[in-house]
């Protein structure tokens, strides 16, 4: 019997195959400076809005620039890929749908993907249809809380809120993400956490996560950390959740 009655999943890296477009797109802007990019250091900002995200790129290559001016020239670029170019990542629609027949439970889209690259993404592939209408975006939740009382990833807030709203105490729900600060805002929730090991190398990704913990992590215990979404993760992810 599974101890899971609710599913909550990131959009970006973990059902959205964006991680190479992200990049292609960050190396095209900073070129602009006269600076290489290097996705090595992406964990710093993977997970976080695109407004924050452009914020912690600018300082880690140490480039004066606002971050607001760094999105306004990523923007137009960014829009067209999700709203004509967007797929799901290889084998996650098969995936999903052999867990949802397994273990039928709530689920729900929690991501700090802005709603503008939401809504053209929406379109395409439809994913309010798939989620059952269940989509949670930290910019629009952050709303509905008084000022400094909603945080973004590494913060669980956004997991603990999309569950509350499902009816599953975190006790019973799986997150499914891929950046290091969302696996960390999973654990902080109290949530098991399946970790698809894809957006950086497995050993950069535990290391990103125990060091932002700081502490070390029990692997097949309170994180699972998966490669893909092949037959053979579906069989440990259906034994981790059972």
């Amino acid at each position: 019997m599974s101890v899971v009655q609710a599913m909550l999943w990131d959009q970006d890296g973990t059902i959205i195959d964006t991680e190479k477009n992200l990049d292609l797109l960050n190396a095209q802007l900073l070129a602009e400076y006269d600076v290489i990019y290097d996705k090595s250091k992406k964990a710093q900002w993977t997970g976080k809005s695109d407004l924050e995200g452009l914020k912690l790129l600018a300082a880690s290559f140490a480039i004066d620039v606002a971050p607001e001016e760094l999105q306004r020239k990523r923007k137009p670029m960014q829009e067209q890929w999700y709203a004509h170019d967007a797929t799901y990542v290889p084998e996650f629609e098969t995936f999903f749908e052999r867990l949802y027949t397994t273990f039928s439970p709530a689920i729900a889209l929690a991501s700090s993907c802005d709603l503008g690259y939401f809504s053209l993404l929406d379109r395409k592939l439809r994913l309010t249809e798939r989620f059952n209408s269940n989509i949670f975006l930290a910019k629009e939740v952050q709303k509905k809380f008084p000022a400094g009382k909603f945080h973004g990833k590494p913060a669980p807030d956004l997991f603990i809120y999309a569950a509350q709203q499902l009816g599953v105490p975190m006790t019973r729900t799986a997150i499914v993400e891929d950046s290091p600060l969302g696996i960390v805002a999973g654990l902080r929730s109290g949530a098991r956490v399946i970790a698809l090991v894809r957006t950086l190398p497995y050993v950069q990704l535990r290391s990103a996560v125990e060091n932002t913990l700081e502490r070390s992590v029990a692997e097949g215990q309170e994180v699972l950390f998966i490669p893909d979404y092949s037959e053979l993760s579906f069989k440990d992810v259906k034994q981790y959740l059972s």
